[in-house]
């Protein structure tokens, strides 16, 4: 019978035990930043996605996000970054801002916390310039037989862009301004003539040029003032 007892308690320790608790996952490698921007040209803007990835079988809370630009916030991003997940959030910088970034720290769900994760793109120019260089010459020509100084007025367009002209204003008052064309194309010239009394010696016109992107130059003026007779 003893012989038998023994036994019995040998086998009880050589059963393995099934019931014992598995080891947590711990965070080993640091969550990953990425990015991409786009242009919006209207509004001289860059949209830049930020997506933060991590690689890790543990949750986390982000927190502590700061960004450059400063102002320019990132928005979007959930604050809860899954296990073996990515989330993303956007952020808008204005066009002429050479670059982003965002820094921000995890605080995992095993207690551990990665601080300063951080994200980086260098970006160039979005948008049109807030306003834009219109160049206009004139030249008088004295009609004798008409009694009448012909004015010719060369507008010309530096940009790589096209316009309209509009809202046509000139002096003296009464004395139009024939246009070759209200189409101002990228790096053209277009040709306008006012015609005004020979005993006149001064004229000008103001104009507006709507631009193809919807950004408009406002009161382009150029005066004339003729120091010789028409006769």
């Amino acid at each position: 019978m003893k012989t038998l007892a023994l036994l019995g308690a040998l086998a009880f320790l050589a059963v393995p035990a099934t019931g014992a608790a598995a080891a947590t996952p711990a965070v080993d490698v640091n969550p990953t930043i990425t990015t991409s921007a786009t242009c919006d040209f209207a509004a001289r803007e860059w949209v830049v996605t930020w997506s933060v990835a991590n690689p890790n079988p543990v949750e986390g809370t982000i927190g502590n996000v700061r960004v450059t630009p400063p102002g320019q916030p990132l928005v979007g991003l959930p604050n809860r970054l899954p296990a073996l997940g990515t989330v993303t959030g956007t952020q808008r910088v204005a066009g002429d801002a050479g670059s982003a970034s965002v820094t921000l720290d995890v605080n995992w769900d095993d207690n551990t916390v990665t601080y300063d994760a951080s994200g980086f793109i260098a970006l160039g120019r979005c948008g049109p310039p807030a306003t834009r260089t219109v160049l206009v010459s004139a030249n008088a020509v004295c009609d004798a037989a008409a009694r009448e100084w012909s004015i010719y007025y060369n507008i010309t367009n530096p940009n790589a862009i096209a316009g309209t002209i509009g809202n046509v204003r000139v002096g003296p008052p009464g004395s139009a301004l024939q246009l070759q064309s209200d189409r101002l194309l990228p790096f053209g010239t277009v040709v306008g003539n006012q015609r005004i009394p020979a005993d006149q010696f001064t004229a000008s016109i103001t104009f507006d040029v709507n631009w193809d992107d919807n950004v408009v130059t406002y009161d382009i003026y150029r005066p004339v003032y003729i120091k010789t007779t028409c006769r």
